[in-house]
């Protein structure tokens, strides 16, 4: 029985569409936002392109520290690829704007997960 991987997709899609919150997935800046002070790179790591708005649902399990053990300071977020334009990769930060602050951070490390020629998700491990 052949499996059908678009199918799977969408479905992936779809469960993170319905259970994920509002991130922006942002490639970060190659050169300085203002290039007349290039010396200005205080805000390199928050300029770059946004590549899309995607559901995000992260993982508590991996995300809370249990009782007595050291805090982690990455959190993970799953992320589904289909109708992304691009792959996520270490350039990218997720960032989720809340009613009182903007939180940007930085993805420090990518899995894909990709059973078959058609990546389904994106296991994003960002800093806290």
């Amino acid at each position: 029985m052949a499996i059908n991987y678009t199918a799977l997709a969408a479905t992936v899609s779809r469960l993170l569409d319905e259970n994920g919150r509002d991130m922006v997935l942002v490639r970060s800046a190659d050169a300085p936002p203002d290039a007349a002070k290039p010396w200005n790179v205080a805000n390199l790591a928050d300029a770059g392109v946004v590549v899309d708005t995607v559901k995000a649902l992260e993982d508590s399990a991996i995300s809370d520290t249990p009782a007595g053990a050291e805090p982690s300071n990455v959190k993970v977020f799953w992320v589904a690829a289909q109708g992304l334009g691009e792959a996520v990769t270490l350039r990218h930060r997720l960032r989720e704007t809340t009613e009182t602050n903007d939180l940007s951070r930085p993805v420090v490390r990518v899995d894909v997960v990709k059973p078959g020629a058609l990546p389904l998700m994106y296991r994003c491990e960002v800093e806290q």
